[in-house]
């Protein structure tokens, strides 16, 4: 009898964690670690209906190009003001954090005076500024429809990012550049 219950219960057991697998690559240390260290696991298909090759499971580098144009009294800001420029998913249930960001502070040497005073800031985002960390993400990890936003911030941090001057434009592809976003504040 206890060897019946006990069998049940490892076959049951088996049956549950092949369940949660299903479909899931296995996971992998990484190269050279000797089996030892952090366990990685594969990059996800975006896109479950269609099975990935190659090419479509590597993705295109990400790079998103522009520039972010501040108008206004926060043209003038001093001290550590800056912008962070991120990529965020369009879904709303998913656009509170950013896939890719970057902070450029006002005085970096690209920012430009234009005609009309406003302040010119040039940015460059790519898979290297995931905001997971770890190796440059590609267009295979994207999660659908992306937007680019820039966001103000006078004293240079994210406290209180809620009521900050910030500006979003959907964004089409994985390589786009002329991404223009105006800021204009008191």
């Amino acid at each position: 009898m206890r060897t019946t219950a006990a069998l049940a219960v490892t076959a049951l057991l088996t049956f549950s964690l092949a369940l949660q697998s299903c479909g899931e690559p296995p996971r992998t240390a990484p190269k050279g670690s000797g089996g030892t260290g952090a366990v990685q696991s594969p990059s996800p298909n975006t896109n479950a209906s269609t099975p990935s090759t190659g090419a479509q499971a590597q993705g295109e580098a990400l790079r998103y190009a522009g520039e972010v144009v501040l108008s206004g009294a926060i043209a003038d800001a001093q001290g550590q003001a800056a912008v962070f420029v991120s990529l965020k998913p369009r879904d709303p249930a998913m656009a509170r954090m950013p896939i890719l960001s970057k902070r450029i502070a006002l005085t970096d040497v690209g920012a430009q005076r234009g005609a009309d005073g406003e302040l010119r800031i040039p940015f460059v985002l790519t898979g290297s500024d995931s905001m997971a960390g770890g190796p440059a993400l590609t267009s295979a990890q994207l999660p659908g429809d992306v937007d680019v936003e820039a966001m103000f911030s006078a004293e240079g941090g994210l406290t209180n990012s809620a009521t900050f001057p910030r500006a979003r434009v959907g964004v089409e592809g994985a390589n786009v550049e002329g991404v223009r976003l105006e800021l204009t504040g008191n």
